[in-house]
């Protein structure tokens, strides 16, 4: 079986192609199978996965190798693109429009998450097969002394933050926090704005259970200055760089995910919460459906606990550690996510009518 993903964008900086195309490629490439990232003008495939693309014209292209070849056209979506709060051009209704004429068009959709998985089947009634297929963990990146010196920007960055950890031995390792993530998404209230809800919850843990600090790793000073204005707390910012997150994760001791659920977050994968593990960090936050394997090993939904005496409690949060990275490092490993995606789309058949909704 030939298989091809079609990206919605060949920038491998952008977490849903690296983490839903690229890297599940290379690795079933690895493990022997006919897998290739997709180009227009190439061979037509067995199956064509559009990740994350469904735009009017790569659409008609997919539907022409359908025509002309037979392709199984499968739809992977990791974003509730039906939802947005304000839309002041229209552009992002287009963009729903056009997500559930794609999700109707072909015969397998895949989301990143059940909760995405249940509002595609509400927002797009034609769709005729449902599947989920999960993220894959990404082991921490160590760069090579070569990356060093050509990204000397980004180490110069992370090195003015360890500078200062280093400077302010008060703020103890678990009380280096770290928020990480793109800092918000079109039409939509959240991303680094979320940090607003919880400055009280830091400022007063700062007063009662002693000094702390605050790193974002995002992709906007610009936001990251408005929305840390006047902060009592000492806060830093790193740009995110592949070639220093790993570095600049694992300079903290806890994450720190702060959660507006809406249509839009509610559906959103344990991405984050994986790869705070995965980089040795204990995790505070907000809790949406994708959360709820994680329970026992991180705290949600209780701010008070997380920034205070969970911040203490050293065998708790080591404990808790180790067992967010042996679930990380197995059900959502590369290896397991790889195969999963191998199953789902060897069971996918030409006929939509041999395609049932997952259970």
């Amino acid at each position: 079986m030939n298989l091809a993903w079609w990206p919605h964008t060949a920038d491998t900086r952008v977490a849903s192609a690296r983490l839903r195309c690229f890297q599940i490629v290379e690795h079933l490439q690895a493990l022997g199978n006919d897998a290739r990232v997709y180009a227009p003008g190439d061979a037509a495939p067995d199956v064509l996965v559009l990740s994350k693309r469904y735009d009017t014209d790569s659409l008609t292209h997919a539907l022409e190798l359908r025509a002309r070849a037979g392709t199984v056209l499968v739809l992977d979506l990791c974003d509730n693109h039906f939802y947005f709060e304000d839309d002041p051009d229209g552009r992002l209704q287009k963009r729903a429009d056009a997500l559930r004429r794609a999700a109707a068009s072909v015969q397998l959709v895949i989301t990143a998450s059940r909760a995405l998985a249940e509002i595609v089947q509400d927002q797009a009634p034609g769709v005729r097969a449902i599947e989920v297929v999960e993220d894959a963990v990404e082991l921490p990146h160590r760069p090579s002394r070569w990356a060093r010196l050509t990204e000397w920007r980004a180490h110069r960055q992370l090195h003015a933050l360890t500078r200062w950890q280093a400077a302010h031995p008060e703020v103890m390792p678990a009380s280096r926090l770290v928020w990480f993530g793109n800092h918000g998404s079109p039409g939509v209230d959240g991303g680094l704005a979320d940090l607003r809800r919880i400055r009280p919850d830091l400022e007063l843990a700062a007063r009662q259970q002693g000094p702390l600090s605050l790193t974002v790793i995002s992709n906007s000073e610009a936001k990251f200055a408005d929305v840390t204005a006047g902060w009592t707390v000492p806060t830093h910012y790193v740009p995110w760089h592949p070639a220093t997150f790993s570095q600049a994760m694992m300079a903290h001791g806890t994450a720190l995910i702060p959660i507006n659920v809406n249509p839009f977050t509610v559906s959103k994968t344990a991405n984050r919460v994986l790869t705070a593990f995965q980089h040795g960090l204990a995790v505070v936050g907000d809790s949406i459906p994708s959360y709820a394997e994680f329970r026992d090993c991180a705290v949600l939904d209780d701010w008070e606990t997380g920034l205070g005496a969970y911040r203490l409690d050293t065998a708790r949060r080591e404990a808790d550690v180790a067992q967010g990275r042996a679930i990380a490092s197995g059900r959502f490993g590369l290896d397991a996510i790889a195969r999963r995606w191998l199953d789902v789309l060897s069971a996918a058949t030409p006929s939509p009518s041999g395609l049932t909704p997952a259970a």
